[in-house]
């Protein structure tokens, strides 16, 4: 959950303070006696659909103990924010809350208005609801602060002891698998940026490199939705100064019509010991028709056989039960 993370990091950052909490295998007791212990003037949690209704009563069981302002983010508000007419939700967060968060955090502490704040609609006292558009993408991904890990481990302290770390090089997607929700968001921020942006090698190196002092580190996974899709020289640099910087072995997401022989030398120079491919179906006309993959088997074939070339594993993502494939009994 590294947007949580990066939040934190953000509040850290501006002089506030921030504490997680992961409540499922909490007592209500325990988790009432835990935020008042912690005493915050803001509950916020990030949510994926599947989660909306589990957080949606956990906040207003909180509301009936405690008093305080509630904010939701992630996934679920952002494609469904009509959840902002539930009971107890006082505002959600769409999209980016990288800046927007931070400015309704700051209105909220000196008692200024943040109706206004872009990313966010808010339900008012009378009940009315304020309905802000997107604001820009983020377009220096550099700009933002490393990911805060010790709020995460600090909760659960066993994601600490993974010898594997994981790290975003890059926000945005350019494809338009049905499957996803890439496809849509770009539609929702379109004119609001460029949909694929890129930190810097030298910035991604450096939250390696802090990671690896303060905890295990024996494996890196970048976990880019399409880790080959970088601006021209990144994955040059990338691989010359990440073996003699780091040193580790590493794991990447790729696309198959991306894999080509340079490619694949360059993640063997890089250390890549085995990828993530998507597959999804091997039915062509669904992939293609329902799934809008716009790749043929011929060229994931192709892209496995360069991969074994260069002995690079890989483990193939599949989708299952799709609509259009008869059952299999």
């Amino acid at each position: 959950r590294l947007g949580i993370m990066i939040l934190s990091a953000v509040l850290k950052k501006n002089n506030h303070n921030a504490k997680l909490i992961i409540t499922e295998n909490l007592s209500i007791d325990d988790l009432i006696a835990k935020v008042e212990e912690y005493n915050p003037g803001i509950i916020a949690y990030s949510i994926m659909t599947g989660e909306h209704g589990y957080s949606i009563k956990l906040n207003r069981m909180l509301k009936d103990h405690y008093e305080f302002y509630s904010v939701f983010g992630g996934p679920h508000p952002t494609f469904t924010p009509e959840m902002i007419e539930k009971d107890g939700v006082d505002s959600i967060c769409i999209g980016e809350g990288d800046i927007s968060f931070l400015k309704v955090v700051n209105a909220l502490e000196v008692g200024e208005g943040f109706y206004d704040t872009p990313n966010f609609w808010f339900k008012k006292k009378d009940g009315t609801i304020t309905k802000n558009p997107i604001g820009e993408l983020i377009d220096d991904l550099d700009t933002i602060p490393f990911p805060d890990r010790e709020i995460m481990y600090e909760a659960e302290p066993t994601l600490a002891k993974s010898e594997k770390k994981i790290f975003m090089a890059m926000r945005g997607c350019p494809y338009k698998c049905t499957y996803c929700f890439n496809h849509t968001y770009n539609k929702m921020t379109k004119g609001k940026g460029m949909v694929t942006r890129f930190r810097t090698v030298e910035n991604i190196l450096t939250e390696i490199k802090h990671v690896e002092e303060r905890y295990l580190l024996e494996s890196v996974w970048i976990d880019d939705d399409t880790f080959l899709v970088k601006p021209r020289g990144w994955l040059e640099e990338f691989a010359e100064r990440f073996k003699k910087e780091i040193g580790l072995p590493l794991t990447c997401n790729i696309r198959g019509e991306l894999m080509n022989d340079k490619n694949a030398k360059l993640l063997k120079e890089i250390g890549v010991n085995f990828v993530w491919m998507g597959i999804e179906c091997g039915d062509e006309e669904i992939a293609n028709k329902l799934l809008k993959r716009s790749i043929k088997n011929n060229t994931l074939l192709e892209a496995a056989r360069i991969l074994r070339e260069n002995k690079i594993n890989f483990f193939t993502q599949n989708l299952v039960g799709l609509p259009g494939l008869p059952p299999i009994f």
